[in-house]
């Protein structure tokens, strides 16, 4: 009951105008260039520096697959040179008036079969897990069984020499989420 209440309120913010970033902010959400807040490393977000650490350890430090988690990226150009998972419960967002955008590198995913970000139920997977496709290894997550969660106002490009990146967001989530003014 609790969850649902706090994610409630955090569906509740997201129905704001722009102002809402700030005001989830102050409500506690994770700031990926503030990430000494909670214990990661912080983005740069000028499109030069690699801030996929920044990013994962923003998704991942202290995670409890119960609770779920608001993380805010701010306005920028974040260069990331692997997958990102998504987990379920977690409300990834940017700046509506001036959405950030998160690259793959030129040159990450040169050959195998991966998508750039994937939600992902948490149910099983510990943080930081790269296994994005479990579907069948009986451990019951996948990427079309994800509930919860929401990814709005973040646009995402994959830049040249990519062979192995299958798709840029591989969607295939439940119930619950959505993916809302991105490219």
């Amino acid at each position: 009951m609790k969850r649902l209440k706090i994610w409630i309120m955090l569906l509740l913010f997201v129905a704001q105008s722009a102002y809402a970033a700030t005001t989830i902010l102050s409500q506690g959400a994770r700031n990926v260039k503030n990430g000494a807040a909670y214990g990661g490393a912080s983005a740069v977000g000028d499109g030069v520096h690699d801030d996929t650490q920044a990013i994962l350890d923003a998704i991942n430090i202290n995670r409890n697959i119960n609770n779920p988690l608001a993380v805010y990226i701010p306005p920028g150009t974040y260069m990331v040179h692997s997958t990102i998972i998504v987990w379920n419960s977690t409300f990834l967002f940017g700046e509506p008036s001036s959405p950030p955008t998160i690259v793959l590198q030129s040159g990450s995913m040169t050959s195998g079969s991966a998508p750039f970000i994937c939600p992902l139920s948490a149910y099983n997977h510990n943080a930081y897990d790269t296994n994005w496709n479990s579907a069948g290894t009986g451990n019951y997550a996948s990427p079309n069984n994800t509930f919860l969660l929401d990814i709005r106002d973040i646009n995402f490009t994959v830049q040249s020499n990519n062979a192995g990146c299958f798709t840029v967001m591989y969607y295939q989530v439940a119930q619950q989420c959505s993916f809302r003014n991105s490219v």
